[in-house]
């Protein structure tokens, strides 16, 4: 069985879906096709209909009650020391913001500790907090201490642990917990930029906010099903998510391009499974 599956298998059609798969955004420059987005959803509809074509059998979409996240943009812009104007392009947590050239104020609180906060104004204000999740702790309890301190948002620097391969990574990890606090992410390097210019401009910089992005209660995703029927009742279950962060290749676009490959390598070689194979692609996994 195995030197004629082998045959079959064919790693363009599994390179050509994964690329068709990051095609689906919700933000033109960073990607995003998030729980019940407008972009997961196609990308479910795309993937139903491709169960269908290489022949998986009961292909249905499973619908499942989730919180809809979507975003669709984010970044900051401050006039620098020297009177030119950065652009900076944020990633988002999952909360609720919709800004259209917002003025905000963004103050520096290290790590977002108790102590962080002693003697700094930041009701109504941005603040910007370093956090590393792999030493210290998640971004929820951070978030959790800037509302308790009335800040308005906040942005993160990964300086180490998650999301931290280099200082032009722009990444996010977990959830935030607060989704009606905006929280957004910045690189370590624009953030050393921008701590630089905190110093020369008092501690507080103004910035002008743009963003678009959503949290809906209550809202729906797909579980995407199919089959390749086997010889006996028993299920063996091909299992991975197709959304994402960012454009994902790997996480997990390219666990969704195996699983497609292999279901249609076999389904061309003609074999039967002792078991059936029963493909679920999911959302919501992000």
């Amino acid at each position: 069985m195995m030197a004629t599956f082998s045959k079959h298998l064919d790693l363009n059609y599994t390179l050509n879906l994964m690329e068709k798969l990051i095609s689906f955004k919700s933000n033109p420059d960073l990607g995003y096709r998030t729980s019940g987005s407008a972009a997961e959803v196609a990308a479910g509809d795309f993937l139903h209909d491709e169960m269908k074509r290489i022949g998986l059998k009961n292909v249905h979409k499973d619908p499942v009650v989730v919180d809809n996240f979507e975003f669709k943009r984010a970044d900051i812009s401050y006039k620098m020391h020297n009177g030119n104007t950065r652009k900076v392009l944020l990633s988002s947590f999952q909360a609720r913001c919709l800004a259209e050239d917002e003025k905000i104020k963004i103050v520096y609180v290290n790590k977002g500790r108790d102590i962080d906060y002693e003697n700094k104004d930041v009701e109504g204000k941005y603040v910007l907090i370093d956090i590393n999740m792999v030493d210290d702790w998640w971004v929820n309890w951070p978030v959790t201490q800037a509302k308790f301190k009335k800040a308005k948002g906040v942005i993160i620097v990964q300086i180490g642990g998650y999301c931290s391969w280099s200082k032009d990574t722009l990444g996010v990890q977990d959830i935030s917990t607060n989704c009606d606090l905006p929280t957004f992410s910045m690189t370590v390097r624009e953030a050393e930029l921008f701590k630089e210019q905190l110093k020369l401009q008092g501690g507080e910089i103004e910035a002008v906010l743009n963003a678009e992005v959503s949290v809906v209660n209550n809202g729906i995703t797909n579980c995407i099903i199919g089959e390749i029927p086997g010889k006996t009742d028993e299920i063996v279950y091909l299992i991975g998510h197709y959304d994402a962060y960012f454009t994902a290749f790997a996480d997990n676009t390219s666990g969704i391009g195996c699983i497609m490959g292999i279901c249609k390598a076999l389904i061309e070689d003609g074999y039967t499974p002792e078991r059936t194979l029963r493909v679920c692609l999911h959302g919501a996994e992000e």
